[in-house]
């Protein structure tokens, strides 16, 4: 993202909401919002001179960005491991050895 520059403004701090969007999609759906709804705020809050809101939106979003693909990351690697136990255990004949 560019960051705009107005003579009489701070630079705006960078907004991650296409982060913000992409780990909700992929990622953790509840985190995801609460990322987006943080990182629509950084540009409004910039435009009407709250510096140090959209610094603070900001960093909101990022956090929760970041949080929500650590949780995501961990969810999809559980349930991989999961299903290769069961795919695993299906496969091997302990299963069959029992029901038959």
């Amino acid at each position: 993202m560019t960051t705009v520059h107005h003579p009489h403004k701070k630079p705006m701090p960078p907004t991650y909401l296409w982060q913000s969007i992409v780990v909700t999609i992929f990622c953790c759906l509840p985190l995801g919002i609460l990322a987006i709804f943080f990182a629509s705020q950084v540009a409004s809050r910039w435009r009407n001179h709250d510096y140090d809101g959209a610094m603070y939106s900001s960093k909101i979003a990022r956090n929760v960005a970041f949080w929500s693909f650590v949780i995501g990351l961990i969810v999809h690697i559980a349930m991989l491991v999961y299903f290769v136990f069961v795919v695993g255990l299906l496969s091997g004949g302990i299963l069959t050895h029992f029901f038959g």
